[in-house]
């Protein structure tokens, strides 16, 4: 995540709205440059000898023409993002202009990557001018290059969501009465939103915190499809959060991530001047992760390739994000956007063992749409590897007992690195069982969005900081650091702060503060609370105007700290002394750096990009403990899947009229894809029942006993119902389907 600074806007930053004159940037615009000359690329790609390196199906995509449309049907480990990066180089090579090229996303880690990877053949000036972004900071540059939204809009990344989403539930409405959003196990309907944060029990904080999720999944999904959730819902608290919601994010002058890819699909659709540069500025166009796409990227997708030059990279057997809006039926709209298309399947994989890809390959053959399917089958050189272990427990604790002893015995017997390994599972509350035996095992361990220093409390603050001083409005970071460090602010006076925020329309509470007397406005509100709130505006106003000086980001940063008196734990300095490193490294390429503000919008920015992505701490040898919809696009050599049961893989399902509804189809490609993210070991375990998956597709001739025991390590566990097979068919299962075998 670090590197992703080198991704934004390598050209220049835009200069601002004239009317809005607090942040005049010299720096160049992007758009008046989107007609140039020429462009040569001094490139030292020998096509030739690379498309030597591929396999046929992989050189049939390369050197596909960049004309035809163009889908790539790539299974796990078969070297889909190395063989998109080819087909990029040789279009470069080729002699298109480089800056006419665009590349999705799906993280900015992956974006990353691909331009690290591409550095390798490809000169310096070629990379700075290809656009590789996610649909987002795609999306958000467009929109300040456009002067679609100012330098003062904010972008809301997921912690800014909850924290307005908590606004939401505490404050009332206009009418005064308390807002409810309950889910069916709440015994008082209005406890929860009675309480002021202090006064919430554990439970209460638990109930909150799993109703902010649960609308933010609601909201993002109802986004995905071009609406608002309170356009879509019929649940009466749900429309009414959403109105406040809404209502409250465009007081604070802010954007979340569904309504900067709505608004740049619109502008698009209308046929706005300023879109049609950027139209006509990209000619080829190509999407990793096409599986993930939902709605309004693929109508973004259909605006971007009217000229037809695109290509599309992605696994449909990898589709498992349909409950956030991703739609397994953008591959039917490709193909009926663009009937010439040329379809090419990749189906060998270069990443497990023969054992490994013959298990998750039988898993597949029972898939209810082979349409998309190509033969799925090991590389060459391949080894073949142990079989796939299946590992039978009472319970979730005696599961978790198990884990853990396993992983003791592969890193001390077997001698993996902790980080070499990976736990993963269905819900993130199996994480919680787990802990605790491995921490009785000593074995370090980590969770899957880790705690790098971007991710870390104290950097949060420090970026809400900055957000309000760029956008005064923004209540929802203002309540973040109202308090931080204390300045004698309690519950009250928040609680007073977050009604001024809901209340009155278009002024924020700063505006407030600097603009009406006290007793006109804040009637109740302690005068030393008010003194305080007029310090730190004033503090506020001084640091705008420091911010506009050329000079290093970081020194605003350490005014801030100084100004407020702001003392910090070791760990928290240290975490503070990175993020000035990072921050001061936007400038890092600048002969002369210009004005501070300049970069600290664009860090501001990617800050709320990168803000919900896992973690990628090389140098921690940890395991890492990870959902398997987190785990995609990544791999280790050894990985245990746990609580694959019935009732988990699938999970029990509800059906609501107005939302998604994960069918069994998805939860066998979300075990798909868990099982593909092994190289060498798959273990998988479950307790109780199997799940049906591998009990009917893949050991179709086992069958239940009783009395069996299982010894794992030291631990020996009786299994009231076990899987074991008759001689018969143990006979037939060693021809059949040697690929797994039990622990016993």
């Amino acid at each position: 995540m670090l590197g992703c600074r080198k991704l934004i806007l390598s050209n220049g930053w835009k200069s601002l709205k004239s009317q809005q004159p607090r942040f005049e940037s010299s720096r160049p615009r992007l758009i008046p440059n989107l007609i140039r000359q020429p462009f040569r690329c001094n490139s030292d790609v020998a096509p030739a000898r690379e498309l030597s390196r591929l396999d046929n199906d992989q050189r049939d995509a390369v050197s596909h023409s960049y004309e035809q449309p163009l889908m790539i049907l790539a299974g796990p480990g078969s070297g889909k993002t190395f063989t998109l990066m080819k087909r990029i180089e040789r279009l470069v090579s080729e002699g298109a202009d480089p800056r006419s090229v665009c590349v999705f996303t799906f993280t900015n880690r992956a974006a990353h990557e691909m331009r690290e990877r591409l550095s390798k053949n490809l000169p310096y000036r070629t990379i700075s001018h290809l656009s590789v972004n996610t649909f987002h900071s795609f999306c958000m540059q467009v929109l300040r290059e456009t002067d679609t939204i100012g330098p003062d809009v904010s972008i809301f990344d997921e912690a800014d969501q909850k924290r307005l989403l908590k606004i939401c539930m505490r404050t009332r409405n206009e009418e005064g009465d308390r807002v409810r959003y309950v889910n069916e196990y709440s015994q008082d309907p209005t406890s929860l939103l009675r309480q002021s944060g202090k006064d919430m029990s554990a439970a209460e904080r638990d109930e909150e915190k799993f109703l902010t999720a649960k609308l933010m999944d609601r909201m993002d999904f109802a986004k995905s499809k071009g609406r608002l959730l309170h356009e879509i819902s019929h649940d009466e608290d749900e429309i009414e959060l959403s109105r406040q919601y809404e209502y409250l994010k465009n007081q604070m002058n802010a954007l979340d991530f569904g309504d900067m890819l709505q608004q740049v699909v619109t502008a698009f659709k209308e046929g706005r001047t300023s879109f049609e540069y950027v139209r006509k500025r990209y000619q080829y166009l190509f999407v990793d992760e096409y599986q993930d796409t939902n709605e309004v990227q693929f109508e973004l997708i259909k605006e971007l390739s009217r000229q037809g030059c695109i290509t599309v990279v992605g696994d449909r057997n990898q589709s498992i994000y349909g409950w956030r809006g991703a739609n397994i039926e953008n591959w039917n709209y490709f193909t009926t956007l663009f009937p010439q298309h040329q379809k090419i399947f990749m189906g060998t994989n270069y990443r497990s063992t023969r054992k490994i890809v013959d298990a998750y390959g039988r898993l597949l053959s029972t898939s209810a749409d082979k349409k998309w399917t190509g033969e799925i089958k090991p590389g060459p050189a391949a080894a073949e590897g142990d079989p796939v272990k299946l590992i039978y427990c009472e319970n979730y604790f005696d599961e978790a007992d198990v884990v853990a002893k396993l992983l003791h015995r592969l890193i001390h017997e077997e001698g993996y690195q902790p980080k070499d390994i990976a736990v993963l599972y269905r819900n993130n509350k199996t994480a919680n069982w787990l802990q605790p035996s491995l921490m009785r095992e000593n074995v370090p361990f980590r969770l899957a969005k880790g705690k790098v220093a971007l991710e870390k409390k104290i950097a949060s603050q420090m970026m809400s900081y900055l957000k309000v001083m760029i956008n005064p409005r923004d209540g929802s970071s203002l309540m973040n650091i109202v308090n931080v460090p204390p300045r004698g602010l309690g519950l009250k006076s928040l609680d007073m702060l977050h009604r001024h925020v809901a209340l009155d329309e278009g002024v924020g509470v700063l505006h407030y503060v600097i603009f009406f007397d006290f007793h006109g406005n804040f009637k109740g509100f302690k005068l030393s609370s008010f003194n305080n709130l007029k310090i730190l505006s004033d503090q506020f106003k001084h640091w705008t105007e420091f911010s506009k000086g050329n000079g290093k980001p970081s020194d605003l940063i350490k005014l801030i700290i100084q100004q407020t008196g702001w003392k910090m734990e070791f760990k928290d300095e240290t975490t503070m002394d990175t993020l000035m490193r990072i921050i001061d490294g936007e400038t890092a390429y600048e002969v002369e750096p210009g004005p501070r503000i300049d970069t600290i919008l664009r860090f501001i920015d990617q800050f709320a990009l990168d803000s919900g992505e896992i973690a990628q701490e090389k140098d921690a040898d940890e395991v890492l403990l990870s959902t398997m919809h987190q785990s995609k696009g990544l791999e280790w050599p050894a990985v245990i899947l746990t609580e694959i049961s019935e009732g988990v893989v699938p999970g029990r399902k509800r059906q609501k009229a107005d939302s998604f509804v994960v069918d069994d189809e998805e939860d066998k490609r979300l075990l798909y894809v868990g099982m593909s993210r092994a190289k060498k070991e798959l273990y998988i375990t479950y307790s109780r029942r199997m799940s049906p998956f591998i009990n009917s597709d893949l050991l179709k001739n086992v069958t239940h006993t009783s009395g069996d025991t299982v010894l794992f390590g030291d631990v020996e566990k009786k299994k009231n119902k076990s899987w074991t097979a008759t001689e018969e068919e143990t006979n037939e299962e060693e021809e059949e389907k040697p690929w797994y075998t039990f622990i016993k």
